[in-house]
């Protein structure tokens, strides 16, 4: 968090748009962090490096799936691939006021993701075949980076690089 109410880092403050439903919530206290909903409190060390870093950097961490639980009753709702993410933070809070500062964050997908959604879609869904999977991946991809060339003929490659330029 830089402080200016614009922006985490890499993430995009969404204070402005209350309309989107929260996926998930995070609570950064001073010695460790806690996800909201899972029954487990994590210290900053090592090995939640890549988790905190994809959150600064305002990717949706790999460890964050279509298969994450927060809680029994829950699912992630999907913004053109991205999700909306709450954090609390209680390490600045005062004597006086207790209360944690809170802002919410967007979380894009990145290949990882992507990747890691399409694995858990096929072991979900062993009736759909390898076409439909890689349909899946398609769409996915189109909505994750939406200037993938996926045509397989070169002269459209080659066409869309010099309208790039």
């Amino acid at each position: 968090w830089d402080g200016s109410g614009g922006q985490w880092r890499g993430g995009f403050a969404l204070d402005k748009l209350q309309d989107y439903k929260i996926s998930w919530k995070l609570h950064l206290f001073p010695g460790g962090f806690s996800i909201e909903g899972q029954n487990e409190a994590h210290p900053y060390d090592k090995t939640v490096k890549e988790f905190l870093t994809s959150l600064d950097l305002g990717l949706l961490p790999a460890d964050v799936t279509m298969d994450t639980p927060t809680n029994s009753s829950s699912s992630f709702d999907y913004y053109d691939g991205c999700l909306v993410a709450e954090v609390r933070d209680h390490r600045l809070c005062n004597a006086i006021d207790l209360k944690p500062r809170v802002y919410r964050v967007l979380l894009q997908p990145d290949n990882l993701t992507v990747t890691n959604d399409l694995c858990h879609v096929w072991r979900s869904m062993p009736e759909l075949n390898e076409s439909d999977v890689l349909l899946l991946e398609k769409n996915m991809l189109l909505v994750s980076q939406p200037h993938v060339c996926l045509d397989p003929r070169p002269q459209v490659g080659i066409i869309a690089a010099s309208l790039r330029r």
